[in-house]
């Protein structure tokens, strides 16, 4: 049979929609001085501060390394106070560990909102996107965001991450074949 009935209320939600919120909400918090024009986060010669928790999310920072563990849907790490030129910078590689196989870097530029996903490697090796084909990819960069992609709620370490004109971070190198007798010198 068929049933019938009135439908009272229906709730849409995107997660993403209120981090591009939040984001406008951090950089318009940060105005003139107070913005760094700084393209390297973490690692020996840079740091995270400024870099916030938000949506649930908790982060400690240590050891030039980021720890943020983010238990729910629209739980990130983000950092509102840039004033970042972006000219020919197309690339955000990292040094990343996660509970999920991605991760999602939200970002905000004079242009608008956007995001791109990279891969988490389970050998921790350096994960690299491309961010010139984003349609808001241009003038400067305001807010970047971190998180993990719906459904994957966890922990997430970041050891570095860069904003440049070209890949940064550890070399990989794979072998796929290794033979006696056939090296080229």
């Amino acid at each position: 049979g068929s049933n019938s009935g009135i439908l009272d209320e229906v709730r849409l939600s995107s997660p993403q929609a209120v981090l591009n919120r939040e984001l406008v909400r951090l950089a318009a918090g940060s105005q003139g001085a107070s913005r760094s024009s700084l393209s390297d986060f973490g690692g020996e010669h840079a740091s995270w501060e400024g870099w916030a928790p938000l949506g649930g999310a908790s982060l400690k920072r240590g050891a030039g390394r980021l720890e943020a563990k983010l238990p729910s849907v629209g739980a990130a790490v983000a950092v509102g106070s840039l004033g970042l030129p972006i000219g020919k910078k197309r690339y955000l590689t990292g040094d990343a560990t996660g509970a999920a196989r991605d991760l999602q870097c939200t970002l905000l530029t004079e242009r608008g909102a956007g995001n791109v996903m990279v891969p988490l490697w389970e050998s921790g090796r350096t994960t690299t996107g491309d961010l010139a084909g984003l349609p808001c990819w241009g003038g400067e960069l305001r807010a970047l965001a971190f998180s993990l992609p719906v459904g994957a709620g966890g922990e997430l370490t970041l050891r570095q991450a860069w904003i440049s004109e070209r890949v940064e971070g550890r070399p990989y190198v794979y072998v796929r074949s290794l033979a006696p007798g056939r090296a080229l010198l």
